[in-house]
């Protein structure tokens, strides 16, 4: 414990800390001048003085440890600030990794806005496990997903059947967007719960089946499937897309400039469209060239 209880120096090391509890209070007199800031964890690098100083591609691993960032008010009410991660301005290109069952707590105003400051340069905070006191979601890698818990705490799971909102495979997306995105031609991505407030979703240059599985897609205002540049949607399974405020249409197929190139939508019996139009087909300066 400390205004840092982990204040780390040097270049090209391996940290692991486990099953400990890492308590920072920045207890430092207010100065109304001046930044007060500091971090439970702190990559340093000089900042007081001219020296070309710095902490540089480390690895830090946090697993199973109780992280708590702490403030203490002044006689005239002001509070340090106090974060969990802070990477200081001589950092660079280091990780920080909080995984497995560990607990981050702040008493900043209940609030961990943000959670990391970066003050340097390339480094990265990566969260695949934990329970918060506010939401991480901002650095919570990639095949996991944050759940807010009843008691107003944030828990980082590992994406899966359950917790997902679509698959390709057995690889999991906490979006549609997501899955669609990382889709190659001839992949099918199915649908594993009802998704709202969609934003426009690209489909070009390949072929991307969705199997709706029972499930509906939702679209904010203004949005929609975008089909254009040799792009082709298949919905397939049973389902519903639809625009939450009708407008266009929940897919907008896009006119092609160049005749040989082809906008395509292909939509099985069991699916349903709906919005102003069920499809909304836009010219691409006055050209419709390769719609179908």
């Amino acid at each position: 414990s400390g205004r840092g209880a982990l204040n780390l120096w040097g270049n090209n090391y391996e940290v692991n800390v486990s099953n400990s509890t890492l308590k920072g209070t920045n207890d430092k007199s207010y100065n109304a001048d001046g930044w007060n800031g500091f971090g439970t964890i702190v990559l340093e690098g000089d900042t007081t003085n001219q020296t070309e100083e710095h902490v540089e591609v480390c690895h830090v691993v946090l697993e199973n440890c109780t992280i708590m960032a702490t403030t203490v008010e002044n006689a005239d009410g002001n509070a340090n600030i106090q974060k969990v991660i802070l990477f200081n301005s001589k950092s660079k290109d280091n990780v920080v990794e909080i995984k497995g069952n560990s607990t981050i707590i702040s008493n900043e105003q209940g609030d961990l806005t943000p959670f990391c400051i970066d003050n340097g340069t390339g480094n990265k905070l990566s969260i695949t496990g934990g329970t918060f006191s506010s939401d991480p979601s901002e650095y919570v890698a990639e095949g996991y997903i944050t759940a807010e818990n009843s008691n107003g705490t944030y828990t980082v799971e590992e994406l899966g059947e359950d917790n997902s909102v679509a698959k390709i495979g057995s690889t999991y997306y906490a979006t549609l967007a997501g899955a669609v995105k990382a889709a190659k031609t001839g992949d099918t991505v199915t649908l594993l719960a009802d998704t709202t407030d969609n934003s426009t979703i690209t489909i070009s240059s390949k072929t991307v089946t969705i199997d709706l599985n029972g499930h509906e897609i939702g679209f904010s205002a203004n949005q929609y499937f975008y089909i254009n540049a040799n792009g082709k949607l298949v919905l397939t399974g049973s389902g519903r897309a639809y625009e939450q405020t009708p407008n266009y249409g929940p897919v907008m197929l896009r006119g092609n400039l160049m005749a040989n190139q082809m906008s395509a939508l292909e939509v099985g019996p069991e699916v349903t469209l709906e919005g102003w139009a069920g499809v909304f087909v836009n010219r691409n300066s006055n050209n419709n060239n390769g719609i179908s």
